[in-house]
């Protein structure tokens, strides 16, 4: 029965300052909320929660979207029944704060970075702060009970539990070497928390062209494209720090769009379909050049197509050089030749352009992706030898690494070798220091067998293997022997 006596005018002291704190408790989750609304473009977990439809989400990301979802509710209801003081309401309340510290170190993978993580803490020890209060009322008017007053000791206690909860994935991401920055405390958990990251739009295929959403990121943070640029031309080499990046180029958003510009002529703008006014070639050809800092190949993971970002290099850039002799000699790793087309989880094209797996840049799809089954025979696309095996990144997966004698390369991934090329590795070194190489023909040589992607990645992601062609540079080459960047597509109907 509800206890009429709190519920407009309060009586007391003490249920005045509850209902201050939980008033303040309210607005700084509400703060969360906006925060999380305007700093990231996030999928709301009611979306994965309900839509059963949507491909690519994974048991556990479901659970995480349906515990969010009861903790927020429950949150909110205890905060409702404990500002009307409802009987029962300082159980319910202390319950559903108890279950958020259950829930945060549970939910923390799933949750997303920001200002808000601050705010969550916050809205933590406000909460600490109105069980401390609450819990050991003397007064018996709203909550009954004739408790003793609260000792210091039995605040600092509770208030230590709240900022604990606050806090724990903060922490925990800081423990893994991980910035706090991009912590997992924030939006998705304390009532705040109605959308989930970034990663999860990767997954599901809620951003099928991200040409648009950067758009919408120049709007709101117009120097980070430079930065995102910066990210795809060392395959997030200067996100992680392992690559610099020297290139000269701006970038920004009009009515036609995303585009960029030679900071020396801001005023030429380049959105990718014109035939004049592009950037300098010799400014915008050295961010082309960084592709060969780091193993691009290991970077071909979770990938959506991206629509109208090459913009940054002129249209038939030649970034390397063809591969000689390239329709005698090079030839497609399985009997289809079939390459994967675009769809929710991306584009198997060469140059395709794909979100990093980290830091929020974007980067290259160094290779192409031909379309298999798993068990079917993948053949050598080139005649040489198989120099060793070579790890995609995967745990459940392999690939191996053929040269040939002008110093070209292909890297290929998600194949099983083959017994016999397993048994020339287990041969060691021959007695002039020299690998043992097993030797290879192009559409010739079975190399091994394809493997089954499933084990690793989502139920969108076709099964195929993963060809990467390098020249003697280590610059990336199309599967035509052709190292060149064409004009950028015109983005899809939606």
């Amino acid at each position: 029965m509800l206890n009429m006596h709190c519920v407009g005018k309060t009586r007391t002291p003490q249920m005045r300052r509850v209902r201050r704190l939980l008033i303040a408790e309210v607005i700084v989750f509400a703060g969360g909320l906006a925060t999380s609304a305007f700093t990231e473009d996030l999928l709301p977990p009611a979306l994965v929660a309900f839509d059963t439809d949507r491909e690519g989400i994974d048991g556990a990301t479901r659970l995480a979207a349906w515990l969010g979802i009861f903790y927020i509710v429950s949150s909110f209801c205890s905060s409702a029944a404990l500002y009307f003081a409802v009987p029962y309401a300082r159980a319910f309340y202390v319950a559903s704060t108890c279950l958020g510290v259950v829930l945060l170190p549970l939910l923390g993978p799933y949750a997303s970075a920001g200002w808000s993580d601050l705010l969550d803490a916050l809205g933590s020890l406000i909460s600490g702060a109105i069980i401390a209060m609450v819990y050991t009322s003397p007064t018996k008017e709203c909550f009954g009970g004739g408790r003793k007053p609260p000792t210091p000791a039995l605040v600092l206690l509770v208030l230590g539990v709240a900022a604990a909860a606050g806090m724990q994935p903060g922490v925990v991401r800081l423990a893994e070497g991980k910035p706090l920055i991009r912590g997992s405390v924030g939006k998705f958990l304390h009532k705040s928390g109605i959308e989930i990251n970034k990663g999860a739009i990767a997954v599901g295929g809620g951003v099928e062209h991200l040409g648009g959403e950067i758009g919408k990121f120049a709007n709101k943070k117009g120097t980070e494209i430079e930065k995102g640029l910066c990210s795809l031309f060392t395959a997030g080499g200067s996100d992680s720090g392992s690559a610099g990046c020297g290139v000269s180029v701006g970038a920004g958003v009009d009515e036609k769009g995303p585009y960029t510009y030679d900071p020396a002529k801001p005023d030429e703008r380049y959105h990718g379909n014109e035939t004049s006014g592009d950037p300098k070639t010799a400014e915008l050809i050295k961010g082309a050049d960084y592709l060969r800092q780091v193993p691009i190949e290991t970077w071909e993971y979770e990938d959506n197509d991206v629509y109208g970002i090459r913009r940054f290099v002129p249209p038939d850039t030649v970034i390397g050089e063809a591969w000689p002799d390239a329709a005698k000699e090079l030839k497609p790793p399985t009997q289809s030749g079939a390459v994967r087309q675009c769809g929710h989880e991306g584009c198997g094209g060469f140059l395709a352009t794909r979100p990093a797996t980290s830091g929020g840049g974007l980067r290259f799809h160094a290779g192409v992706d031909f379309l298999t089954k798993p068990g079917d025979p993948i053949y050598s696309p080139m005649n040489g030898w198989v120099e060793r095996p070579k790890n995609p990144g995967r745990p459940h997966m392999t690939g191996l690494l053929i040269k040939n004698s002008a110093g070209y390369e292909a890297s290929i991934f998600y194949v099983q070798p083959s017994k016999a090329i397993l048994d020339s590795f287990s041969k060691g070194v021959a007695p002039d220091g020299i690998s043992k190489r097993y030797p290879v023909k192009a559409g010739e040589t079975i190399i091994g067998y394809a493997q089954d992607l499933h084990v690793d990645y989502p139920a969108g992601v076709p099964n195929h293997v993963h060809l990467s062609l390098t020249d003697p540079s280590g610059r990336p080459v199309a599967p035509d022997g052709v190292t060149r960047i064409k004009k950028t597509p015109a983005s899809p109907a939606h």
